[in-house]
């Protein structure tokens, strides 16, 4: 986004905006208010009247839709929580004539209240809308489209929010296992024969459609502690609960390459069963 905004340079390529580009941009660390002043002068600098969308609104209605009071309006910024302070940006934020709105983490210490006023807010917005958060649901409501850097490096776009993009995935590594073509070594002295006898864990396994569904499901687990260990608010619990989840991850990490592995070796079995 810093990129994007012009306050960093890229390494390598360049960035071309559009024309008639008006950008309005909500930063998390809200080095965008002034600590010193009201709730009121940090959004109306000093006038009683904004114009919003062509509408002529009196300052103080305005700032009651984003759930400030008459008193809380004359609070200096340095006194209001950080809710407030996340409310009180996005007051400033949707009073640009903006097409082009970026946002950074806009959930921060919002209360539920709040959410529902900025998912609101975002629903109605008639621009474009770049949007990094950690927030899932937010992400699965509002987002038409997905920019995700995949496991393999690679940055690609999925249609959809955050739930649409993980059964993307998982259908798309499912297309990719079935399609993939492995190529065995025809001696087979080279091949050791524990490599060629399926684990005790998956030897009831019938065939590679049931691998693959187990493939999946212990993906999807890895998904949702990845989910966990990727929220703040999990570092400030206990420490124990911490390494467990770590701990937990390694486990199910190995369980995913050996079922690969088991995979692989059922296609093995299956090849030179198949060619006598």
């Amino acid at each position: 986004m810093s990129i994007l905004l012009g306050n960093l340079q890229p390494k390598t390529g360049e960035v071309r905006q559009g024309t008639n580009l008006v950008i309005a941009y909500f930063d998390q660390l809200r080095n965008q208010l002034n600590d010193n002043d009201s709730v009121l002068d940090n959004v109306g600098q000093g006038t009683n009247f904004i114009e919003i969308n062509g509408t002529r609104k009196h300052i103080m209605a305005y700032l009651q839709d984003f759930l400030f009071t008459p008193e809380r309006a004359h609070t200096p910024v340095k006194a209001l929580s950080g809710g407030e302070r996340n409310r009180l940006l996005l007051a400033k934020l949707f009073m640009k004539p903006a097409n082009l709105l970026l946002l950074d983490e806009p959930t921060n210490d919002l209360d539920v209240e709040t959410l529902d006023l900025l998912e609101d807010l975002l629903d109605k917005y008639k621009g474009t809308l770049l949007l990094v958060s950690h927030d899932r649901a937010l992400l699965n409501n509002i987002s038409t489209s997905s920019i995700v850097f995949d496991d393999d490096g690679k940055v690609r776009e999925y249609i959809g929010g955050y739930d649409d993009w993980l059964h993307q995935r998982v259908r798309d590594k499912k297309t990719k296992y079935r399609n993939k073509s492995i190529v065995f070594k025809h001696d087979k002295s080279d091949i050791k024969l524990d490599d060629i006898k399926l684990r005790h864990t998956h030897r009831k396994a019938s065939n590679s459609e049931s691998l693959l569904s187990r493939i999946e499901e212990l993906e999807q687990k890895q998904d949702k502690l990845h989910a966990i260990i990727n929220n703040s608010s999990l570092y400030r619990k206990d420490v124990d609960k911490v390494t467990a989840v770590q701990n937990e991850l390694i486990t199910l990490k190995q369980e995913i390459a050996s079922t690969y592995k088991d995979w692989e070796i059922l296609e093995y079995d299956k090849k030179y069963r198949d060619d006598g």
